[in-house]
Formats: structure tokens, sequence, C-alpha cells
């Protein structure tokens, strides 16, 4: 299996980026989120949560996703229509 390197700016980009109280991580398998978690919590975030078993289990769970339809590029005859 491949590792992944760890991004040295995660918390700090972390908190730049979202400034709510609450924080849910998840990944593929739950472990990359869990240690995002450890990294969130040690930085002194609070209410940090992690999806456990990640999108594998919230899917095996049968648990709700909306996947969004992409809109497909205009054509030459429906640019035309605008």
């Amino acid at each position: 299996a491949g590792t992944r390197e760890k991004n040295p700016r995660f918390v700090e980009q972390v908190a730049s980026l979202f400034s709510t109280d609450q924080h849910i991580l998840g990944c593929q398998s739950g472990k990359r989120s869990e240690l995002a978690c450890i990294d969130l919590l040690a930085a002194g975030f609070m209410n940090v949560k992690n999806v456990g078993g990640g999108y594998a289990a919230w899917l095996h769970n049968g648990l709700p996703v909306t996947v969004a339809v992409p809109t497909p590029p205009p054509t030459p005859e429906s640019a035309a229509a605008i």
C-alpha cells in the first residue's frame, strides 16, 4: 500500500477556512480522518468528530448520499437559444 504525505499546513488551513465550533471529518476508510482529528484536537480545536469507518461504512449502513449531477457544457445550439 502506498503512503500519503502529511500536509504540514493542515491545522493552519482548517483554522483559516472553517470557523464553526463543530468539525466532522471523514475519508474513505476513516483512518486518515481519525489522524486528522487527533491533530486538530492537539491544536486546541473542540467538538471534532470522525466518521467512524469512513465513507465505506456510511454506504454499508445505508446512510443517505447525495451525488451532484454535473451540468453539461452548452452546445452551439443551446448557446444560440440564449
